[in-house]
C-alpha cells in the first residue's frame, strides 16, 4: 500500500491483484479510510506441496488515517490491473466569522 498526499488531495494505492471488485469493500468512517476484501482460494481438488508461498488469500483489511477533512461527495475510487487507487479531496475549509452579540441594556445592569 501507498499513501500520499499532493497539494489538494490524499492518494491511497492498493495492489490487490486476484480480487474482483465485488469482493472489495472501500468506506470511509469519520477519519478512516476502510479496505477490506476476500482473495479466494485458489481452486481445485488436487493436493499441492508448496515449495515457496508469499501470496495472502482469505479475508484482509486495511485502515488509513485521514489527515484532513475530506469532500465526500467528491471522492473517486478504481479498480484496474489488480491495483486500487483511491483519491480522497481535501475539504474546503470552513470559515468562522466572528460576529458581535448585542447585550440589551437591561441585562448589563443585573450584574
Amino acid at each position: 500500500m501507498e499513501v500520499y498526499e499532493v497539494e489538494d488531495e490524499l492518494i491511497v494505492t492498493v495492489e490487490i491483484a486476484g480480487v474482483t471488485e465485488d469482493d472489495l469493500n472501500v468506506e470511509i468512517d469519520e477519519s478512516v479510510l476502510r479496505i477490506a476484501g476476500t482473495r479466494p482460494f485458489p481452486e481445485g481438488s488436487r493436493r499441492r506441496v508448496f515449495h515457496q508461498t508469499g501470496i495472502p488469500y482469505g479475508d484482509f483489511e486495511a485502515e488509513v488515517f485521514l489527515p484532513f477533512a475530506v469532500a465526500l461527495d467528491d471522492v473517486e475510487a478504481a479498480y484496474e490491473n489488480g491495483m486500487l487507487h483511491v483519491h480522497l479531496p481535501r475539504a474546503r475549509p470552513t470559515r468562522i466569522v466572528p460576529r458581535g452579540i448585542d447585550v440589551p441594556a437591561d441585562a448589563q445592569q443585573e450584574e
